[in-house]
């Protein structure tokens, strides 16, 4: 992707808090693997979905 993306600024400001800092979405398939696990899969199991690209 070229060029920056804008943000809007916060509308409510606090004297002693951070801002966050916007960031990108994670790209689509960053955390099949985890969510798999945390799903119950095993690791043959998550492998093979991920042969076959599911």
């Amino acid at each position: 992707m070229s060029g920056g993306l804008r943000y809007p600024k916060q509308t409510i400001r606090f004297s002693q808090s951070e801002q966050p800092v916007p960031t990108r979405a994670p790209r689509l398939g960053v955390h099949t693997r985890q969510l798999l696990r945390e799903a119950g899969l095993s690791a043959a199991a998550i492998e093979a979905v991920m042969e076959v690209g599911a």
